[in-house]
């Protein structure tokens, strides 16, 4: 329910009326998604994933592709903050079937440069941000020795400040690693982890065993594995240590801490089976029983571990690949009892991969989806109201004149203002307005009562402003 009021003289019993009314809104809403907007839906040939990055550092989430058929690698610019994304651009075509793509500082030049897994030319490749806003160079080659490579991931494995990669090729069952040997992405020669993953299809890094060094885990579809691999103080790994082999063609893994006894455990999407479960840590690498969250995702292929409703806890998000359908699991105890179904959408067209990232500057954690056989890449906005409890900035913050006409000061002065985000009451963002001198412009803004998202260099604080 939204109210418009006229501007009163009494400013305090106004305010606490508003108050009132997000206290109620509060009490009464749940998590909710928009419907589908478009990312790309013309220019993507069967997408296989999906991933959000700042690639022109203007501080939003853009968004990079992976599409199969096309030989594509591509980003999307966000446009304005709020989750418009520009036309293609192309990264490169020169990669035979890519599968997989993320985005890291290979180079250590501090943007975001894009690398790539792709099968059909048993690749694994990187493309250097040259100017940090988003023109690429030409591709980097990693290796060209992983048979129908399928993923790709990046960590400091070796401790010495820069991002090495590891991959996941199928038809080799190989998984290994490739050292940043000068720290601005020249690399190393492959380096064998295992050849014990039947299938290889999946790679995640995380410290499964808590002693300070990256590890590696697996999904390999033939042999129904989910393992990991210990790095042994950055001299090696170790054999692999199995997590399960009672799955039905697991297809991705999610690293996160479930149960919030500070430990890294194991959620997994497997198609065969339609399963998305999780496996408990318990702080050393030794992982109990499968937990299932949900038997009847048919055709299980992605999953992510992210708090959706903002409640401080791990839930759960996984795309249906046959019944086009992506949804998410509460975490309803905070410590891995999860809920039933949530549908956040059904009209996917066979969605392969998900990412999850904040795309439009409220906070909250929205869904992007590449959908293979509709070729398009979308994104469902998280609609979650603010909580009357995120209302109050935890730093020092004045804002004057109140009521503002047109310009508003903010009086931040041990804190750089990054940029600010203009909401309404529900907290919906509206517009991204720059600040220049610790000073906004509301003038084109209607009469009425906002939120504004101050982004610092510490923290994001939330006001109230009315506009006259």
């Amino acid at each position: 329910m939204i109210l418009y009021y006229k501007i009163i003289c009494d400013m305090n019993k106004f305010l606490s009326v508003v108050l009132v009314l997000c206290a109620v809104v509060y009490a009464q809403s749940q998590v909710s998604f928009s419907g589908e907007n478009i990312i790309n839906s013309n220019d993507v040939n069967c997408p296989r994933t999906i991933y959000a990055a700042d690639i022109d550092g203007d501080g939003d989430m853009d968004m990079v592709s992976a599409s199969n058929q096309d030989n594509k690698i591509a980003w999307y610019e966000n446009t304005d903050g709020l989750g418009t994304f520009g036309s293609q651009q192309l990264i490169s075509n020169g990669a035979i079937g890519p599968n997989t793509v993320i985005a890291a500082d290979v180079d250590g030049d501090n943007d975001l440069d894009v690398l790539s897994a792709s099968s059909f030319d048993a690749i694994i490749a990187w493309y250097p941000n040259t100017d940090g806003a988003g023109a690429f160079g030409a591709q980097q080659l990693i290796s060209n020795q992983c048979q129908y490579a399928m993923w790709v991931a990046v960590a400091d494995l070796d401790k010495d400040g820069d991002l090495d990669v590891v991959s996941a090729s199928l038809a080799d069952d190989k998984i290994a690693w490739y050292e940043n040997t000068d720290g601005a992405g020249t690399f190393g020669d492959q380096q064998i982890v295992s050849t014990q993953a039947d299938a290889a299809l999946f790679v995640q890094v995380a410290d499964i065993n808590h002693d300070g060094w990256i590890d590696i885990i697996s999904a390999s579809m033939q042999d129904g594995k989910v393992a990991w691999y210990q790095n042994m103080n950055g001299s090696g790994f170790s054999a692999q240590n199995v997590i399960t082999e009672q799955l039905n063609q697991p297809r991705a893994v999610a690293c996160a801490d479930i149960d919030k006894d500070g430990d890294t455990d194991i959620a997994v999407a497997s198609s065969g089976d339609n399963t998305v479960s999780w496996y408990q840590n318990d702080g050393a690498g030794t992982f109990g029983a499968q937990n299932v969250i949900a038997n009847d995702v048919t055709g299980a292929v992605s999953v992510a571990a992210v708090d959706i409703d903002k409640d401080g806890d791990q839930d759960i998000v996984a795309c249906a690949y046959n019944t086009n359908t992506v949804m998410w699991y509460e975490n309803t105890d905070g410590v891995g009892a999860f809920g039933q179904r949530n549908v956040i959408t059904n009209t996917a067209q066979g969605p392969n991969h998900l990412y999850i990232a904040d795309l439009n500057g409220d906070t909250k954690q929205d869904v992007a989806v590449a959908c293979e056989t509709g070729k398009k890449l979308v994104w469902y906005e998280n609609e979650t109201e603010l909580s009357v409890q995120e209302n109050v900035a935890t730093l020092s913050c004045k804002l004057y004149p109140i009521p503002v006409a047109d310009k508003l000061h903010i009086d931040m002065p041990k804190h750089s203002i990054q940029k600010v985000c203009v909401l309404d009451i529900l907290g919906k963002p509206l517009q991204l307005l720059p600040c220049v001198q610790n000073t906004i412009d509301m003038s084109d803004l209607s009469s009425g009562m906002y939120l504004l998202k101050i982004y610092t260099e510490q923290q994001v604080v939330l006001k109230k402003v009315v506009k006259r």
